[in-house]
């Protein structure tokens, strides 16, 4: 009885030490895969009310992924911003209030600490059809109309890990209007008829990303786009800009806060500057979960 009894307590032991002397794999951090989603609700309902105003239902989610890869001296870095909300109100009914699509993928080899040579490619556009409620619902964009696409091939410039500043002087905007109607009428810079144009000039792209307070994040990148095949005319028009800024705020673990100011200029598209801000609470789920230390 004892001798089984040893022999079993050896087979357990040599079995232990033989599970701690196997190899275990190393894990693979090279990549970084994460992202955001979230939805946000708001009502306004009223009965009676002196001062006037209009019942209201507003619905949007967003999602923002990301792929990092960073390993020895290469870095590929890609994200996707998905953004879409509608409000409806009893006047003028259902409309789209936020619709975005922006794909950005950026690959660098290291030539010095801060320094990258890079290729970057990006593509924007939307989900659905927008109308011009000021001018009998009249039809303004729709799927890749307008859609832009641009690819340049320069350098970085990385001081620290939260900002850093691509410099092309060779890339390439691609504008797509697929859609017959605004095509027909020339919509955003496309001859009238056409369904592209493409442009070739220099690229700026600045981007800040950091958590400036506890829970609190800061995440904005500014675009300029000059075209050297413009002409003297459409060389007065000025830089193409597009500036775009998020401020998340985490409440709890399921509850956010967040703002969006979207600044635009164009003048193939609108000689004034745009300007789109978004602000909403609501929920939102964060991944992968960041485990704080006690």
């Amino acid at each position: 009885m004892k001798r089984k009894f040893y022999l079993t307590l050896l087979s357990i032991v040599f079995v232990n030490l033989a599970n701690a002397q196997t190899p275990v794999a190393p894990v693979d951090t090279s990549w970084k895969i994460g992202g955001f989603l979230g939805i946000t609700f708001s009502q306004v309902s009223l009965s009676n009310w002196s001062t006037g105003g209009d019942n209201s239902i507003s619905f949007g989610g967003n999602v923002k992924l990301y792929a990092n890869y960073a390993k020895d001296k290469t870095e590929w870095a890609t994200d996707l911003v998905m953004n879409y909300a509608m409000v409806q109100t009893k006047q003028d009914g259902t409309t789209k209030s936020d619709d975005r699509i922006d794909l950005n993928s950026k690959y660098g080899h290291k030539i010095s600490e801060h320094w990258l040579v890079s290729g970057l490619i990006n593509f924007k556009s939307q989900f659905a059809a927008g109308y011009d409620a000021t001018v009998d619902d009249s039809l303004i964009s729709d799927l890749l109309s307008p859609g832009y696409f641009t690819a340049g091939v320069g350098m970085t410039w990385k001081p620290v890990e939260f900002f850093e500043v691509f410099m092309s002087p060779a890339t390439a905007k691609l504008t797509f209007v697929e859609n017959k109607y605004l095509s027909s009428i020339g919509a955003y810079g496309v001859d009238s008829g056409k369904t592209e144009k493409t442009e070739f000039g220099a690229y700026l792209n600045f981007k800040f990303r950091k958590d400036i307070m506890k829970n609190v994040n800061l995440n904005s990148k500014l675009e300029l786009f000059y075209n050297y095949s413009a002409d003297a005319t459409e060389s007065a028009k000025g830089v193409d800009v597009n500036w775009d800024t998020y401020l998340d705020m985490k409440i709890n673990d399921f509850l956010t806060a967040s703002l969006n100011v979207l600044v635009v200029y164009d003048a193939d598209v609108l000689a004034k500057t745009q300007v789109k801000e978004i602000f909403g609470i609501g929920l939102g789920y964060k991944f992968p979960k960041v485990v704080e230390k006690k």
